[in-house]
């Protein structure tokens, strides 16, 4: 069971509050009292004794928000559609990010938010890009500041990034009919990217895997979550498609900071995080109404063509050294896949799609969302650990 009960009040009232075997809860008391420890549950119990042996202990101050707070379990942190604003349509209702016996959970008064896993040497950290009127940000300021605060804390931590996420409501904002438009806000935020990019890591070198997805975020903020490790990675491009930093400029504006996946090098082996990807080879849309007719199911095909040439043995042997053995990954080999689907109807294709390539049920998390570029109906995530 993995979710999380929110108790507000003054102690007197929230005390001696029921709990159910598995459930976290977060009692914070209005009272000026210290908010309470939280905790996961090994048996039905009451608030104020709810600390299991070995459970993951978090404390939140009073002036910690009882909004957005992620559901956490023994085994890491979940992400569940409503935690990215997006609308479930079919699969896994919930996903890791981090899997550990042992979480801590802070928050800064800048805004970010850190979850830590010790143990496995990895550290989430989330923030978002406020630009609606009351914060006098635009897009690209907006960006810049909330990715210079994010690259502030992974200096701090002394890690480097892993994998980030980019979650935007109106992503398509200001595109054409064709996709194309400077003011487009995918555009603007790719802007903001760059510049807070440029100013942490100048050559670039140590940017990871990412997705840039549309949401629905009501609050008008671009959510930045960033996976950040101690670990090595390695980067990776896709034999298929053109480096994200070498696009064409004039055909697409400041190139996206992203590489197209991450070997990441943990004591227990390599996991690979592959990028948000779409229906794109060199840096032309396929199949998308521009070049050939719009076709969903061919979309489909051409994203896990480019997914298995990403984790290719051939690709990957180009990174790593030549005496570690690389095995000969497939596509039922994916875990984790996020399927950002623009249109709800084209769900069943792209579920036959999935199953004929022989990818696990049990692996996929459907979801509505825009696509980074406008002309494109999906695009897929996914880890192999």
């Amino acid at each position: 069971m993995s979710e999380l009960i929110q108790f507000s009040g003054d102690s007197a009232s929230i005390r001696n509050q029921p709990v159910e075997k598995g459930f976290l809860v977060h009692i914070e008391c209005a009272s000026g009292d210290e908010a309470y420890e939280v905790g996961r549950t090994n048996q039905k119990a009451m608030l104020g004794s709810v600390r299991a042996e070995n459970a993951p202990q978090y404390r939140f101050t009073r002036e910690d928000s009882l909004v957005n707070l992620r559901a956490a379990d023994l085994r890491g942190i979940h992400t569940y559609p409503h935690d990215i604003h997006m609308k479930g349509l079919g699969g896994n209702d919930h996903q890791y990010l981090i899997a550990s016996s042992e979480v801590t959970r802070t928050y800064e008064a800048d805004g970010i938010e850190t979850v830590r896993a010790p143990e496995s040497g990895v550290a989430c950290l989330t923030v978002t890009a406020g630009f609606h009127e009351q914060s006098g940000q635009t897009v690209e300021s907006a960006t810049e500041a909330a990715y210079t605060k994010l690259f502030e804390k992974v200096q701090e931590l002394r890690m480097h990034p892993l994998r980030i996420w980019n979650y935007m409501p109106n992503i398509n904002d200001g595109a054409d009919s064709e996709g194309n438009g400077a003011s487009e806000l995918y555009k603007q935020f790719n802007a903001g990217r760059h510049k807070a990019w440029q100013a942490y890591d100048p050559d670039f070198s140590e940017v990871c895997s990412a997705t840039g997805i549309g949401n629905t975020n009501p609050y008008k903020g671009i959510d930045i979550t960033c996976l950040a490790t101690k670990h090595p990675v390695i980067h990776l491009d896709n034999p298929n498609q053109i480096p994200f930093l070498q696009y064409d400029a004039e055909r697409f504006g400041v190139q996206p900071c992203s590489r197209r996946g991450t070997i990441h090098l943990t004591p227990g082996g390599i996991e690979i995080y592959i990028s948000g990807t779409a229906s794109i080879t060199g840096q032309d849309n396929r199949f998308a109404g521009d070049i050939e007719p719009k076709d969903i199911r061919m979309q489909t095909r051409q994203t896990l063509e480019n997914i298995q040439a990403l984790v290719s043995q051939e690709n990957l042997a180009a990174y790593v050294s030549v005496d570690q053995d690389i095995p000969e990954y497939q596509l039922a080999d994916l875990k984790a896949l996020r399927v950002y689907i623009r249109n709800e109807e084209d769900l069943p294709i792209i579920q036959e799609e999935l199953e004929a390539a022989g990818i696990p049920a049990n692996q996929i998390m459907y979801l509505k969302a825009d696509i980074c570029r406008k002309l494109l109906d999906i695009e897929i995530e996914a880890m192999i650990v």
